[in-house]
């Protein structure tokens, strides 16, 4: 049976073995053929869970992140229409939430869960403008308004990006279970729902596929649900499919599920080392050939084919930001400093005529603050300066500057 690279990158020794090395091409690059009964496969698991894996050091910049998140707190409530909209504000109170109680201002953290249990429990309890429903042709939660057109909330209706979406809901649900575990006890029918949808693992449910968007061979998700295209199942976002799977693992750590965990954390190590291999193009990966991969992020990544590009744009600020957001504690393994240094250069250059060559990075709007987020990853103290010095920065709906400092001053 044929392997592609990151198969046979974790084959054990006491399964099958490679017969034959890169004996075909394909749009995975080189297929290895394997003989053997049985194939045995080691992921690495990672281990982050709430909070990034090193404080911030210096106190001042501590309490300037501190100040700002009591503003935070009280800006920009999750009262989107939509799941997606929606989602993203909950996950954004949620990291206030963290921050603030890793930082013991406890006050802060009372506020923002405050917040989001205000507004979750109308999603939870059918009382949003736009209701979450169980379709029965294909097995699903859906929002009332999908279902009445493919085109409303991001095709919700015909189950395309359900991870992304979902994934938000669930990253805030086990913040929220983190701090008031009765809070799942409250509204266990319509979480479990929730978390079926997207993270199901009994093959024999009634409700639900298993793992609905994840694919087993590939190791990263689809995300088009029952849309067809010309070139297959493609996914656009690689960042909020690990978002997802890293909601999940949160989510059997609060409850205190170990078993749901481990399968959390597997889906989520997949989903890591695929999005590393087949999103990013480093000097040394044979998978993408020139000049495609000197631009060193893909944009989309089909069964058929790679592009860079999104489904909203061509401008480089979505092909690579798409691919990055949301920042949480997780994204240093998926945004690594080697893929960095290559990538950011590009990133930059291809920006220069966007920014008036880096004088004006407010012309990114909202998603400035993820290019600098990107730049920190290498080059912490110039993106704080940036940052710090444009007192004008938009934030996308799902980040703030809370978030943007947290992950500044928290990068080694």
């Amino acid at each position: 049976m044929g392997s592609v690279r990151h198969l046979s990158d974790i084959l054990r020794a006491d399964g099958a073995g490679v017969a034959a090395e890169a004996v075909y091409d394909s749009m995975k690059g080189p297929v290895d053929l394997l003989a053997g009964a049985t194939w045995v496969l080691e992921e690495e698991l990672p281990t982050i869970t709430w909070y990034a894996p090193r404080k911030i050091q210096d106190e001042d910049k501590k309490q300037q992140m501190l100040a700002q998140l009591q503003t935070d707190v009280l800006a920009s409530p999750p009262g989107a229409g939509d799941p997606y909209g929606a989602g993203k504000q909950f996950a954004r109170m949620a990291r206030l939430a963290l921050i603030a109680e890793e930082h013991g201002d406890a006050d802060s953290r009372d506020q923002a869960v405050a917040t989001i249990v205000e507004y979750m429990d109308q999603w939870l309890e059918g009382a949003n403008a736009d209701p979450l429903v169980y379709e029965t042709n294909w097995g699903g939660i859906v929002s009332s308004m999908g279902l009445q057109s493919w085109a409303a909330d991001f095709g919700n209706g015909w189950y395309n990006d359900h991870h992304f979406h979902y994934g938000y809901f669930l990253y805030t649900l086990a913040v929220l279970i983190k701090f008031d575990p009765a809070y799942y006890s409250k509204h266990q029918g319509a979480i479990d729902l929730l978390l079926g949808d997207i993270a199901n693992r009994d093959p024999e449910s009634p409700l639900f596929p298993v793992a609905r968007h994840k694919d087993f061979y590939d190791h990263h998700s689809w995300a088009l649900g029952l849309f067809t295209t010309w070139d297959g199942k493609s996914q656009e976002s690689s960042s909020e499919a690990v978002n997802a799977y890293y909601g999940v693992y949160l989510f059997g750590l609060a409850t205190g599920d170990q078993k749901f965990a481990d399968w959390g954390q597997i889906l989520l190590s997949m989903e890591l080392s695929a999005g590393k291999l087949y999103w990013h193009m480093t000097d040394a990966s044979d998978i993408y050939g020139e000049p495609f991969s000197s631009n060193k992020m893909v944009g989309q990544v089909a069964e058929n084919s790679a592009r860079y590009r999104t489904w909203f744009g061509i401008d480089p600020q979505y092909i690579h930001c798409v691919n990055m957001l949301p920042f949480t504690p997780i994204t240093e393994l998926l945004m690594t400093k080697s893929f960095v240094t290559e990538e950011y250069p590009v990133l930059a250059s291809q920006l220069s005529n966007f920014t008036d060559g880096g004088r004006h990075p407010e012309k990114l709007g909202p998603w400035m603050s993820f290019v600098y987020m990107d730049l920190a990853v290498t080059d912490p103290v110039l993106a704080y300066n940036i940052i710090a010095n444009h007192t004008s920065v938009e934030f996308d709906v799902g980040n703030s500057l809370s978030n943007t400092y947290y992950w500044i001053f928290t990068r080694p």
